[in-house]
C-alpha cells in the first residue's frame, strides 16, 4: 500500500486528480453492469409473465406483472396497456415515449464515461508537460550536478503518462460496451411494442369478426 500512495505522489497533482477519475470510473462501471443484470434478468421474466396473462385475457394480472419489477419492457408494455382502450395508435404513441424514456435510463451516467476516456490523456500529457518543465526547472538551477532532481520531473511526466492511458482505454471500451448492450435494450423494447399491438389488433379482430357473426340473420 505504502508503495502504491508514494507512486501516486511522485506522479504530482495531477496524478491525485487521474486516480480520482479512476475511481469515478470503476463506480460507473460497476453500477452500470448491475443495473443491465438486473434488467435483462426482469426483462425475460416480465415478459414471459404478461404474454401469458395476455393469452388468458387477464390484462390486470399483465399490468401488475409490469409494475412489480424494475424492467424496461416492462414499463413499455405498461405504458401500451394503460393506453390500450384508446387504439392502436395511441398505445403505440405511450410506447415510443416510454421506450425513449427507458433508453436515457439506461444511458444514464454514461456520458461520464466518455468524459473520463476523453480527459484522462488529455490530463496525463498535462502531467507530462508539467513534469518536464519542473525537470528543466531544476537543471536551469542545479545544473546536471544532481541526476536525481532532474528524474524527479522526468518521472513525474512519465507516471501521469501511462495513468491517464490505463485509465482511458478500459473507459473508452466500458463506454463502448454499455452503448451497445443499450442499443440491444432498445432493440427488445421495439420488438416487444410491436408483439403487443399485433396481439391487440388480433384480439380486435376477433371481436369484430364475432358481433359480425352475432348480427347476422
Amino acid at each position: 500500500m505504502g508503495a502504491v500512495v508514494e507512486f501516486i505522489m511522485r506522479g504530482g497533482p495531477f496524478e491525485i486528480v487521474l486516480v480520482f477519475c479512476s475511481i469515478i470510473m470503476v463506480a460507473l462501471f460497476l453500477e452500470r453492469l448491475w443495473t443491465y443484470r438486473v434488467v435483462s434478468r426482469n426483462n425475460s421474466i416480465v415478459k414471459r409473465e404478461v404474454m401469458e396473462a395476455l393469452k388468458r385475457g387477464a390484462v390486470g394480472d399483465a399490468l401488475r406483472s409490469c409494475e412489480a419489477t424494475v424492467s424496461t419492457v416492462g414499463a413499455v408494455l405498461a405504458a401500451g396497456l394503460r393506453k390500450r382502450h384508446l387504439g392502436a395508435n395511441d398505445a403505440q404513441d405511450a410506447m415510443t415515449f416510454a421506450i425513449a424514456s427507458m433508453q436515457s435510463f439506461l444511458e444514464r451516467h454514461l456520458v461520464w464515461l466518455s468524459t473520463i476516456a476523453t480527459v484522462a490523456p488529455l490530463l496525463g500529457f498535462l502531467g507530462t508537460v508539467s513534469g518536464l518543465y519542473k525537470a528543466f526547472v531544476e537543471v536551469t538551477v542545479y545544473g546536471l550536478g544532481d541526476p536525481t532532481k532532474f528524474a524527479a520531473g522526468v518521472a513525474e511526466a512519465l507516471i501521469t503518462t501511462v495513468t491517464g492511458l490505463v485509465i482511458a482505454i478500459p473507459a473508452n471500451i466500458a463506454y463502448n460496451y454499455f452503448i451497445n448492450r443499450s442499443d440491444a435494450f432498445v432493440i427488445e423494447m421495439e420488438a416487444v411494442a410491436r408483439e403487443l399491438i399485433e396481439q391487440q389488433r388480433q384480439i380486435k379482430a376477433v371481436e369484430v369478426g364475432g358481433e359480425h357473426v352475432a348480427a347476422a340473420p
